[in-house]
C-alpha cells in the first residue's frame, strides 16, 4: 500500500488553487489535500466593491461539495495567513510533504491603485515567502516547495517579463 502524504496549497481558494486542489484531491484520494488561505482576495474584491461575474461559493461549502462528488474525505480547509507567524506552527504541526505555494496578492492592478495598496502587496507576498521557507527549513526541510506567484513587484523597465508567450523547458 502507497504511504498517504500530506499536499498543502495555500491560496487554494483562488482561481489557480481551486482547481489544482481538486486535481490533486481526485488523482491521489489517498493523501491528504490541506488547503490553507487567508481568503485576503475576497475581501480585496468586497473592499473595491466588486463582485465575480460568477457566484462563487465560499470555502467551506465548495469542499463539502467535491469531498461528496469525487466520495472522498481527502480535502480539507484551514484559514492561515501564509505572511504570519501562524504558519510556522502550522508547518510543525502538519509537516507536509509537498507545498503548493499559491498564497499572494497579483501584483496588478490591484497594487497599482495606490501606495498603501502597493505595500500590502509586497509585504504580504514578500513576508509570505520568508516566513514559509524558513518554516519548511526548520520543520519540514524534505518537503518539495513549488511556487507560482507574481513577478509584477520586481518589475524595471529594462526587464521583459515573460507572460503568456514563455515556454519552460525541462
Amino acid at each position: 500500500m502507497k504511504m498517504s502524504r500530506k499536499i498543502v496549497i495555500a491560496g487554494g481558494d483562488g482561481y489557480v488553487g481551486w482547481p489544482l486542489s481538486l486535481r490533486l484531491s481526485n488523482l491521489y484520494p489517498e493523501d491528504k489535500i490541506i488547503i490553507i488561505d487567508n481568503l485576503v482576495k475576497r475581501e480585496i474584491i468586497h473592499n473595491l466593491g466588486l463582485k465575480s461575474i460568477l457566484p462563487i461559493e465560499n470555502i467551506n461549502n465548495r469542499i463539502s461539495i467535491a469531498n461528496e462528488v469525487f466520495q472522498s474525505q481527502n480535502l480539507s480547509f484551514k484559514k492561515i495567513d501564509v505572511a504570519s507567524p501562524e504558519i510556522a506552527n502550522f508547518i510543525a504541526i502538519e509537516k507536509p510533504d509537498i507545498f503548493y505555494h499559491l498564497g499572494q496578492i497579483p501584483s496588478a492592478p490591484y497594487s497599482m491603485k495606490n501606495v498603501d495598496q502597493a505595500v500590502h502587496t509586497i509585504s504580504n507576498n514578500e513576508l509570505g515567502n520568508t516566513r514559509l521557507v524558513w518554516a519548511l527549513r526548520k520543520y519540514s526541510p524534505d518537503c518539495h516547495l513549488i511556487k507560482l506567484g507574481s513577478f509584477g513587484e520586481y518589475y524595471s523597465e529594462d526587464l521583459d517579463i515573460a507572460e503568456g508567450y514563455f515556454q519552460p523547458s525541462y
